[in-house]
């Protein structure tokens, strides 16, 4: 369906909308740009009053297919831009309204949050961008707009992102054969998402994953850790420098490689402030 919208979004999922799916995407449509006067709360209340309000199966299958609306959305904002922090605001508000759905064969599992079907709705469009083997440029944007915006996720409390940044950020910097798109989408998890990552690796996060890229030489086992880490940021640097590599991509592994920086530099300087607390305790347990 082309675009007939201010923000260029299309209704890109495999069937054809029905009449109240396209009332929801219009209005989406027309709460997400950044001039809108909407707030998540009304969009979010409004929304909820276009739901079908029988107790059957069918009320569940029009609510995952809400979620899949909202998910082919999601990677066509800009993950920079303020439709996608709307976006966000959104997914929010829809996660404490109350369930839509209180009796009939689905008690108390019909709720806009319910992670059954924003997870399906989720994995199928990430798992769709992911396996792309010869994105066009669009799809390549789609694919660092849907990491950012799982970062931002991460950060919101809105489910686990550290499998899916570990996913990413391994298919991009420990193959052999760079990918540009791949690389921007996992430098983007840094200039979002670095101190969480950080503390991934510091937790050893994931630590039984034994998928890694072939330059990686460290455990598998491992999962995220501080070793991996500085291997990330080397690559990145290395990516970073190459003369081949287009701008946009040599910026945001520059943006990725000093928000790295900033966080070891940052936790580091909190462990020094902590040495020296525990020193200064220590020597007046002495005097005691």
């Amino acid at each position: 369906m082309p675009p007939f919208n201010s923000l260029g979004v299309e209704y890109a999922v495999s069937h054809n909308p029905s009449e109240k799916e396209q009332v929801i995407f219009d209005y989406l449509t027309t709460y997400l740009p950044a001039d809108s006067s909407i707030t998540h709360k009304e969009a979010v209340h409004h929304i909820n009053t276009l739901f079908p309000e029988d107790h059957d199966a069918t009320g569940v299958s029009f609510l995952y297919r809400f979620w899949q609306l909202v998910y082919c959305i999601g990677p066509q904002l800009d993950y920079q831009q303020e439709p996608m922090q709307r976006f966000v605001a959104l997914l929010e508000a829809l996660e404490i309204l109350p369930d839509i759905l209180q009796g009939g064969a689905y008690p108390g599992r019909n709720s806009h949050g319910n992670r059954i079907y924003t997870c399906l709705a989720f994995g199928e469009q990430w798992n769709s961008l992911r396996d792309n083997k010869e994105p066009s440029a669009k799809c390549a944007r789609h694919w660092q707009n849907m990491n950012g915006l799982q970062a931002y996720m991460g950060t919101r409390g809105l489910g686990d992102s550290s499998l899916r940044a570990l996913e990413t950020i391994r298919m991009a910097l420990e193959d052999e054969k760079m990918k540009e798109p791949q690389v921007r989408a996992a430098a983007t998890w840094f200039t979002l998402h670095a101190l969480s990552i950080y503390w991934f690796c510091q937790k050893r996060e994931d630590r039984h994953c034994d998928k890694r890229g072939a330059l990686w030489t460290g455990k598998p086992e491992e999962g995220y850790s501080i070793a991996r880490w500085m291997f990330w940021r080397g690559r990145l640097a290395e990516l970073r420098d190459r003369p081949d590599v287009e701008e946009e991509t040599a910026h945001i592994c520059r943006d990725a490689t000093q928000a790295m920086d900033r966080v070891s530099k940052q936790v580091n300087g909190i462990r020094m402030v902590e040495r020296f607390m525990a020193l200064i305790q220590r020597m007046f347990d002495r005097k005691e």
